[in-house]
């Protein structure tokens, strides 16, 4: 959350001349209600099903660049989806970055509405997604590196 993969993403895919999806997009977009709505209405279970959904049709296309979201890894099969099927990049980026971002958009993120303290959070959150996170092809630390540059380490591991 707020690593900065969409973004990154869909820089990546211009660079490539691919095509960029984002899932979160592709949630929105069949359900016909924002994520926001989708947690509030139905629950964060739901999401996660359609999210598996939205990967699972993502399998066979080819030339794309995918955000996923923080969570997507961590729930079902979507680990060993994602390692069958694509190259994953797991963008390890500094606590105090995070915690910076998210202060600046806590309303806006629907795992974080209720929450009190967002340092608790991300880390009761990073150490239980972590093992999923660790299971990518490529780490890639991130700090205060520019998306030019993210796209080039990006670029240059998976060459």
């Amino acid at each position: 959350m707020a690593s900065g993969k969409s973004t990154t993403a869909k820089a990546l895919a211009n660079n490539l001349d691919f095509t960029f999806v984002d899932i979160d997009e592709q949630i929105v977009l069949i359900a016909k209600k924002s994520i926001d709505k989708i947690f509030e209405e139905d629950g964060e279970e739901h999401f996660r099903l359609l999210e598996s959904q939205v990967l699972t049709s993502l399998i066979n296309l080819d030339s794309i660049v995918v955000a996923a979201g923080g969570g997507t890894p961590c729930f079902h099969q979507n680990m060993e989806l994602i390692q069958q099927n694509f190259v994953s990049v797991f963008f390890n980026t500094k606590r105090e970055v995070l915690i910076h971002r998210l202060n600046m958009n806590q309303q806006q993120r629907p795992l974080l509405k209720d929450v009190s303290s967002i340092e608790s959070f991300i880390d009761a959150l990073h150490s239980s997604r972590l093992p999923y996170y660790r299971l990518a092809n490529f780490q890639l630390d991130i700090e205060n590196e520019s998306i030019e540059e993210i796209v080039s380490e990006i670029i240059s591991m998976i060459s």
